[in-house]
């Protein structure tokens, strides 16, 4: 066989096909394929950013913070998870400090499963807008839950961030990847099929941090899942993550909820913490320990603190830390009543 025949053996497929022809055809096969799915993700953004605009919260909230509210008012904020969002209901509160001659605006900005750590990133975004006063609600998970935040929380919202300098100790490698990782097209596409399937609901949270981020409706369908055995059945867990053990050793957990409430304060901006309430077959399950240590590191902070675990009784509560609407409206008087106690002891001035 001379040297041509061995060529022509090489770039021939059997059957006679040119092998150059197969590799052009696969290469316009790749070049189809690509072309048809940024086609298609082209043709899905707008479906998908619908959805991402009626579901995640986290990119209302930034835009709150980007109204800087509180420059032309006393603005309170409650911060945390959503034992502070079924708590806290800003219409009444707002409706009592406006009876009693005040001119005091509190908003709940709660995002599901907060904790210090996660908070942490947007330190800098409340510094900026300017709230009179920060109340942290937090329970004794809130330093034990050693959970990953939603890559979604930041990476949806990151050319809005505006992460400091002086938090990187707090987050793992891979947190620390999420905080660098841009809200690509590509990132998006893995929302598709949840918003092919949803169907707005009349029990939505509203997502207005404005108001109430729940609304009536979400809040009375939360009611409407109360279940007295689940209660009992999880109380009796040792393992329920709503009554953990707090150890004395520290942790990034910790370190978070110092640097939030340390970094406010250092910004002028006062800080109340509140051990928030917890259902009484909850509460019962902390052990001695567990509060003292929780408590030392309370104090630790620098910030004032209220206890206020106790005191509210099972019509109080939906399950074992979360609120019932009715809940909310009759602890909306004590929240009142904090609010103006800050300002009779001067840490916030009244417009």
């Amino acid at each position: 066989m001379d040297k041509w025949s061995a060529v022509n053996t090489k770039l021939t497929k059997e059957g006679g096909v040119p092998r150059s022809t197969v590799v052009l055809c696969v290469l316009a096969g790749v070049l189809i394929a690509g072309g048809l799915f940024v086609a298609g993700m082209y043709a899905a953004e707008p479906i998908i950013d619908e959805y991402l605009n009626e579901t995640k919260g986290i990119m209302h909230l930034y835009d709150f913070y980007d109204l800087n509210i509180g420059e032309d008012q006393t603005a309170v904020y409650f911060i945390g998870s959503s034992i502070i969002g079924c708590s806290i209901y800003p219409p009444y509160i707002n409706q009592n400090l406006s009876i009693q001659g005040y001119n005091i605006t509190a908003y709940n900005l709660i995002v599901s499963g907060d904790t210090p750590v996660r908070r942490s990133v947007e330190i800098q975004k409340i510094i900026d807008s300017s709230p009179s006063l920060v109340v942290f609600g937090v329970t004794y998970r809130s330093v034990t839950d050693e959970t990953a935040w939603p890559d979604e929380r930041v990476i949806l919202v990151h050319d809005r961030m505006a992460v400091r300098d002086d938090d990187q100790h707090i987050y793992s490698a891979d947190e620390w990847n999420d905080l660098k990782t841009e809200c690509t097209p590509n990132y998006k596409k893995k929302f598709l099929p949840s918003a092919l399937s949803h169907f707005p609901s009349e029990i939505s949270n509203t997502l207005d941090y404005q108001n109430d981020p729940y609304g009536i409706s979400s809040r009375l369908y939360r009611d409407s899942l109360k279940n007295p055995e689940k209660m009992l059945e999880e109380a009796n867990d040792p393992t329920d993550i709503w009554h953990p053990v707090v150890t004395k050793e520290s942790t990034r957990y910790k370190q978070a909820l110092i640097y939030n409430v340390q970094t406010l304060q250092n910004a002028g901006i006062p800080v109340v913490l509140i051990n928030m309430p917890l259902h009484p077959l909850t509460s019962e399950k902390i052990t001695d320990e567990s509060r003292k240590y929780f408590f030392q590191l309370l104090n630790e902070t620098g910030a004032k603190w209220y206890d206020m675990e106790f005191g509210c009784g099972d019509e109080y509560f939906y399950d074992s830390h979360h609120m019932t609407f009715y809940g909310a409206t009759q602890f909306a008087p004590r929240m009142t009543e904090l609010i103006i106690s800050e300002v009779k002891f001067g840490a916030v001035h009244d417009t």
